[in-house]
C-alpha cells in the first residue's frame, strides 16, 4: 500500500524433515555418490576458488563421531546418498521461492530500495534417524520424518568444526547475504570478512526505520549494534563490528 514494510519469512527448509517431490529428488542423482569425505576436500577447494574463503582457512581435521564413508556398508551409503539428494532438492526448491519473492520485488519496482537479508539458523543440520525405518523412508511420501547423518553436516560446514549443536564455528557460523541496491555502498558480489551476531539485526532495522527502543519497567537492554557503519562503508575495520 505505498507504505515502508518488515516482512519475515520464516521457510522450515533446509531443517528436517527433508520432505520433497521425486522429480526434485531425481534431479540430483549421481551429484554425492563420492560420499562426505571426498566432497568435503572438492568444497574446500571450491571455497577459495571462487573468494569466499582466504587463505587463512585450513580445513578442519575430519572428526571422530563422523563414521568413515569408505567404512560403511554399500546400503548404508546408497541410503545416505538418497538423503543428501533430498537435502539439496529442498534447497533446490526454497532458492525457487526465495526468487519469486526478488521478483515480486522487481515487479512492484521496490527491489532497490529494499533491504533484503538471507541468512540460516545455526550450522549444518543433521538428525541421524532411526535404525529401524532409515532405509524404509521415502522423502516424497506422506507422514514420513527423513533426517541425515552428521557426515553430511561435516560436509556443509566445511572448512569449520563440527555442526549445529555445537559452540565451535561449524555450529555457530551461518551465511549472510544482504542485498540493498540503492542503499549498499558495497561493490556488487562483494565479501566482507566482518563478523556480526544475529542480534545486530534488530538495531539496524531501528536506525534504518529512524526509531529507537527505550526499554520501560521490566523490558530488557537492547543487545546487539547497529550495522549501519558497516553498510555505509566497506572500509570498515573488522574490529568495529
Amino acid at each position: 500500500a505505498d507504505k515502508p514494510f518488515f516482512t519475515y519469512l520464516a521457510f522450515n527448509a533446509p531443517h528436517t524433515p527433508l520432505n520433497v517431490p521425486k522429480s526434485l529428488v531425481d534431479q540430483y542423482n549421481g551429484r554425492f555418490d563420492e560420499g562426505w569425505d571426498v566432497l568435503r576436500k572438492k568444497r574446500f577447494e571450491r571455497l577459495r576458488k571462487t573468494g569466499l574463503i582466504d587463505d587463512r582457512y585450513e580445513d578442519s581435521p575430519h572428526m571422530e563421531d563422523v563414521r568413515r564413508w569408505e567404512e560403511l556398508p554399500e546400503a548404508t551409503r546408497k541410503n545416505e546418498i538418497l538423503r543428501m539428494q533430498s537435502y539439496a532438492a529442498v534447497i533446490d526448491n526454497l532458492d525457487t521461492n526465495v526468487g519469486r519473492v526478488l521478483r515480486f520485488l522487481d515487479e512492484k519496482k521496490i527491489a532497490d530500495n529494499t533491504l533484503v537479508i538471507f541468512l540460516s539458523d545455526n550450522g549444518g543440520d543433521y538428525g541421524n534417524g532411526n535404525i529401524a525405518t532409515d532405509l524404509k523412508i521415502k522423502p516424497w511420501e506422506r507422514n514420513v520424518v527423513p533426517y541425515m547423518a552428521n557426515g553430511w553436516a561435516y560436509l556443509k560446514c566445511t572448512p569449520f568444526r563440527y555442526y549445529k549443536s555445537t559452540a565451535y564455528e561449524g555450529g555457530v557460523r551461518v551465511p549472510f547475504i544482504m542485498r540493498w541496491p540503492a542503499g549498499l555502498k558495497h561493490q556488487t558480489n562483494s565479501i566482507a570478512h566482518h563478523q556480526t551476531h544475529v542480534s545486530d539485526l534488530y538495531p539496524t532495522f531501528l536506525e534504518l526505520a529512524g526509531t529507537s527502543y527505550e526499554p520501560k519497567g521490566e523490558q530488557v537492554p537492547l543487545m546487539g549494534k547497529s550495522l549501519v557503519p558497516l553498510l555505509k562503508n566497506p572500509e570498515l575495520p573488522l574490529e568495529d563490528t
